[in-house]
């Protein structure tokens, strides 16, 4: 496949990091190494610089408002700016609110100067569900639910040129949205290419370990309160967090939990990982927790970016009762999965690999040849370099209202 013809692409970020896994290790990085000059604005998180250049991407980041309900226009306010401001051929948008409606309030105001500007939307999660989450009445998520979808198909229909999402089911899910917008699925796979191949591990098993952000809406209390029952009978075992707490309610939490369970000796939350460097903690761990919860939106997100990369070091998979997961692990012999969304459950399937070392080792290497197949890293960058063949090729749209019966 041909590579794209070069163009100055401008990502905005309203929620993520500039340094985040899809959004620069994967994405960004990819597109500068076929010729593209990526520019990421993004939030500021802690003390970062307002601009720098990292690994020939150039990255900006602007402030957000503390007062919530001033955060949301001001965000919008910012990204129509940035757009504006920076020559870009393309708009590279992260997130369907602030994101995406900065990108098609920019690109409508361009066109009005002459300037013709592309809207690639990229979505990180099935985002109709993932705010219909945050609501406990059904009647609620219901509403929730219609009002995204709708809002996703009018934007993608009247401003987006190309998508892309980073599931399967999302991938499918806007290609029935809108047939006309080309979508593209680019996995958030593991750089397999760029590591060496596995070794496989003997004897004991020593650490079971989570990677991504460590939070109650990641399952972060079922994996604690599962290590809690395995702790007495396996005393060596150890729990590794590779990743920050998502909020500041996440580290009261185990703050508690620690206290109250006297086993915060026996488990490392190491902060904030850069993609670049997660290949050192996953070497560490012997068995791959993923703890998603059995709500509307986290069992629509297949496969988790933490599944490809346990996989890709030759980890087995331990994961709560999600049938897209269970089916995949079932089927490759790479884990177990859980009974119940419950800690007692968790530990009773993470005991089962811990009582028979050599499987679990097999089930890791199962799991190595199955990322090889299903999650390579080079299929996901060749479906962003198609996605951006894509913006060049201009498709005839016919809506509904422009089709008629032929008598």
């Amino acid at each position: 496949m041909p590579e794209p013809q070069p163009k100055r692409v401008l990502m905005l970020c309203s929620r993520h990091n500039a340094l985040d896994g899809r959004v620069f290790q994967l994405e960004a990085k990819a597109l500068v190494a076929a010729d593209h000059q990526v520019t990421i604005v993004a939030p500021m998180y802690g003390e970062e610089a307002v601009q720098e250049i990292v690994d020939g991407i150039r990255i900006l980041r602007y402030k957000k408002k503390s007062n919530p309900i001033l955060r949301k226009l001001h965000t919008v306010l910012t990204l129509v700016r940035f757009a504006v401001q920076t020559p870009a051929d393309v708009l590279h948008v992260h997130e369907v609110d602030s994101s995406l409606v900065a990108g098609a309030i920019a690109k409508k105001r361009l066109a009005r100067y002459g300037r013709q500007i592309k809207l690639l939307f990229d979505s990180h999660e099935v985002w109709p569900y993932f705010f219909a989450t945050f609501r406990r009445a059904e009647f609620l998520r219901r509403i929730i639910v219609h009002i995204v979808t709708e809002f996703e198909h009018m934007m993608v229909r009247k401003y987006v040129d190309v998508m892309i999402a980073a599931h399967e089911l999302e991938t499918n899910y806007y290609l029935w949205q809108d047939p006309w917008t080309p979508a593209f699925c680019v996995f958030g796979a593991p750089p397999l290419e760029s590591w060496e191949k596995p070794v496989a591990k003997r004897g004991a098993i020593r650490t079971i370990g989570h990677d991504g952000y460590f939070s109650l809406q990641r399952g972060m209390d079922v994996m604690l309160n599962a290590f809690e029952h395995l702790a007495e009978d396996f005393p060596d075992l150890k729990f590794l967090a590779a990743g920050d707490f998502m909020n500041p309610e996440d580290k009261v939490y185990y703050d508690s939990w620690a206290d109250r369970t006297g086993l915060g000796d026996r488990v490392e939350t190491v902060g904030w990982v850069d993609r670049s460097d997660v290949l050192s903690y996953l070497e560490r761990m012997d068995i791959g927790l993923v703890a998603n919860r059995p709500d509307i939106h986290s069992v629509r997100c297949w496969p988790a970016n933490k599944m490809m990369y346990y996989m890709g070091r030759g980890i087995p998979v331990v994961s709560t009762p999600v049938p897209l997961y269970r089916r995949y692990i079932d089927a490759n012999h790479c884990g177990r999965v859980a009974d119940q969304f419950s800690g007692t459950s968790l530990a009773k399937a993470i005991r089962e690999l811990l009582d028979r070392p050599k499987d679990t080792r097999r089930m890791g290497m199962n799991g190595y040849k199955a990322v090889l197949r299903d999650f390579n890293s080079r299929d996901a960058i060749r479906n962003l370099h198609a996605a951006y063949e894509a913006l060049d090729k201009s498709i005839e749209r016919l809506d509904d209202e422009q089709v008629t019966l032929q008598g």
